[in-house]
C-alpha cells in the first residue's frame, strides 16, 4: 500500500510539471463541420491529424516558446454559448500565446488572459502545412443573437429599405428636369445615388449578413464604406458650392462651360479620394506585410463591418469627422460672404435666383452693369424683365443655403450620436434611446425628399417636367379609351335590343 501510494504521489508531482492544455475532442479526434437542418455545426470525428500545441513561458519582459511532448490534456467542449476561432495568420489581432499553466494570452484582445474554462483548442487542416495547425476556440460570454431575429434590427433595415426609393427619387428629379440640373443638382443626385446605395447594401447586411460567406461579407463592407465616404464628399462639395455661388453672385460670372468644368473637379474630388481611401483600406487588410501592431479593419471577422470601432475610426468615423468640421467652417465663411455683400445686393436689380446659378449671361451682363463692371458676353439670349421684388429673391437665394446647413446638420448630428452611443457602451440603460436614433439615421432618404423635392419651387418643376406631363397625357389617354369604350358597349347593346 506505500508503494502504491508513492507511486501515486510522484505521478501527481510529474503531473503539476507538466504543461496543460484545454482540447476540445478526445485524443485522436478533430472537429469536423458538418450542416443539419440548414446550420453549420462542428463534430468530433476520427481524424489523422496531430494535435501538437506549442506551448510557452512568460516573465514580466519577455515571451518564449517551450517545445513539450508531453502535456496534459484536459477534454471538453468548457463553453457555454457558441465560440469562434483565432486564426492570427488571417487577422492580426488574433494572435495568441498559450502558456505553460493552461491559460491564453491574447495581448490585443479584452480580457487578455483566459483561462481553461474559457477556450479549447483543437488541431485543423491547412494549405500550407499538411500536418495541421492547432488553434483555440473561445467561448462566447453570452448567446449570440441572429441578425433575423432582433427587432431593432429588422426595424433598423426596414427603415434603410424605406428610404432607398425616396433617395432614387430625389436623384431622377435633379437628374432628368432641365431646371435643376445646374452643378448644385448634380451633386445632390450623386450625394442621393452614394446614399441610396450605402443604405442598400446595409439592409442587406443587417437582414441577412449572418449567412453571407466571409469573401461576400468583405466585399459589402467596402462598398458601405466607399458609398458612405463618397456620400459625405458630396455633400462636402454641395456645401463649397454654395459658397462660391455667394462670393462669384458679386466678384466674378459663371459660364455653362466653367461650370461643366467646375462639376469636373467636383467628380475628381468625390469620387477619387474615397476610392484612394478604400484602396489604402484594403492594403492593411488583406497585405502580410503589415504589421499586427497596425490598426487593420479585419472585415467580414465579426460581421460584415470592421472587426472593432476602434479599427473604424482611421478608415471611417475619422475622415467622416474632418468632412463635417470642414463643412461648419465652409458655413461660417458663407455666412460671414452674406453678411458682407448684403448691402451690395440692395443695390443689383432683382433678377429670378430660383435656383444657386445663373442660366444665361444676359443675368451676368445686367448684374455686372448694375455693379459697374462691363462684361463682354459671347453668348447671348432673349432679354428678360423679371419682376420679382427683393425680398423674395433674397429669400429664394438664402433657401439654398439653408437647406444645405440642414442637411449637414441632420447627417452631421446623426453621425455624432451614433459615435457618442458607441463610446456609452452598449450595454447601458440607454440602448433604447440610441435605437431610435439609429431609425431617425436610417430614414434619412424620407428627409432628404421632404427637404430638396417637396418644397417650392422644385415641386412647381415637377408638376410641369415631361416625365409628369407624360404620365398625365397617359391617364387621359387611358381615360378616353375607357369612355369609348363604354360607348361602343352601350351603342351596341342599343342596337342588339332593337
Amino acid at each position: 500500500m506505500r508503494v502504491i501510494q508513492q507511486r501515486q504521489d510522484e505521478e501527481q508531482e510529474v503531473k503539476k510539471e507538466l504543461p496543460v492544455v484545454p482540447k476540445c475532442c478526445a485524443s485522436g479526434q478533430n472537429l469536423s463541420v458538418t450542416i443539419e437542418n440548414g446550420k453549420t455545426k462542428t463534430v468530433c470525428a476520427r481524424s489523422s491529424l496531430t494535435f501538437q500545441p506549442i506551448f510557452h513561458k512568460a516573465n514580466e519582459t519577455h515571451i518564449w516558446s517551450y517545445d513539450s511532448n508531453v502535456f496534459e490534456t484536459i477534454v471538453g467542449n468548457p463553453c457555454a454559448y457558441d465560440r469562434y476561432k483565432l486564426e492570427p495568420d488571417k487577422v492580426s489581432e488574433d494572435e495568441f500565446y498559450l502558456l505553460f499553466n493552461g491559460s491564453l494570452f491574447m495581448p490585443f484582445s479584452k480580457p487578455p488572459l483566459l483561462g481553461t474554462r474559457n477556450f479549447c483548442m483543437e488541431t485543423f487542416w491547412n494549405e500550407s502545412n499538411p500536418a495541421g495547425v492547432t488553434l483555440p476556440l473561445v467561448c462566447f460570454s453570452a448567446p449570440i443573437e441572429e441578425a433575423g431575429t432582433s427587432p431593432t434590427l429588422i426595424a433598423y433595415a426596414i427603415g434603410l429599405i424605406i428610404s432607398v426609393p425616396f433617395l432614387l427619387a430625389t436623384a431622377v428629379v435633379y437628374i432628368f428636369i432641365t431646371e435643376l440640373r445646374d452643378t448644385h443638382g448634380k451633386a445632390l443626385a450623386c450625394h442621393s445615388t452614394c446614399l441610396a446605395i450605402a443604405f442598400s447594401c446595409l439592409a442587406a447586411t443587417q437582414l441577412a449578413g449572418h449567412a453571407f460567406p466571409n469573401t461576400a461579407c468583405s466585399i459589402m463592407a467596402y462598398l458601405i464604406q466607399f458609398s458612405f465616404v463618397s456620400c459625405f464628399f458630396w455633400l462636402n462639395v454641395m456645401c463649397f458650392d454654395t459658397y462660391l455661388n455667394v462670393r462669384r453672385y458679386i466678384n466674378a460670372s459663371v459660364s455653362r462651360r466653367s461650370m461643366r468644368r467646375r462639376f469636373a473637379w467636383y467628380c475628381a474630388y468625390a469620387i477619387l479620394l474615397p476610392i484612394l481611401l478604400l484602396i489604402i483600406t484594403i492594403t492593411m487588410d488583406l497585405s502580410p506585410a503589415v504589421p499586427s501592431t497596425y490598426l487593420k479593419p479585419n472585415f467580414g471577422v465579426k460581421g460584415c463591418w470592421f472587426k472593432t470601432d476602434e479599427a473604424a475610426l482611421p478608415y471611417f468615423y475619422g475622415p467622416v469627422a474632418v468632412i463635417l468640421l470642414s463643412n461648419l467652417i465652409i458655413f461660417l465663411f458663407t455666412s460671414r460672404a452674406f453678411v458682407r455683400h448684403y448691402d451690395k445686393l440692395k443695390d443689383v436689380s432683382p433678377l429670378d435666383l430660383t435656383h444657386s446659378e445663373f442660366s444665361t449671361s444676359d443675368d451676368w451682363v445686367r448684374l455686372n452693369t448694375v455693379l459697374g463692371q462691363p462684361l463682354a458676353v459671347t453668348e447671348t439670349s432673349p432679354t428678360r424683365e423679371p419682376r420679382v421684388n427683393f425680398n423674395q429673391r433674397l429669400k429664394k437665394y438664402k433657401k439654398l443655403f439653408r437647406k444645405c446647413c440642414l442637411l449637414s446638420a441632420i447627417m452631421g448630428i446623426s453621425w455624432v450620436l451614433e459615435v457618442v452611443s458607441w463610446a456609452a457602451g452598449a450595454g447601458t440603460s440607454a440602448v433604447s434611446v440610441w435605437s431610435v436614433f439609429d431609425l431617425i439615421n436610417a430614414l434619412q432618404g424620407v428627409v432628404i425628399f421632404a427637404i430638396f423635392v417637396l418644397q417650392q419651387p422644385v415641386r412647381s418643376y415637377v408638376k410641369l417636367s415631361k416625365l409628369c406631363s407624360t404620365c398625365r397625357r397617359r391617364k387621359d389617354e387611358s381615360e378616353i379609351s375607357v369612355v369609348s369604350d363604354r360607348n361602343s358597349v352601350c351603342g351596341t347593346g342599343r342596337r342588339d335590343f332593337v
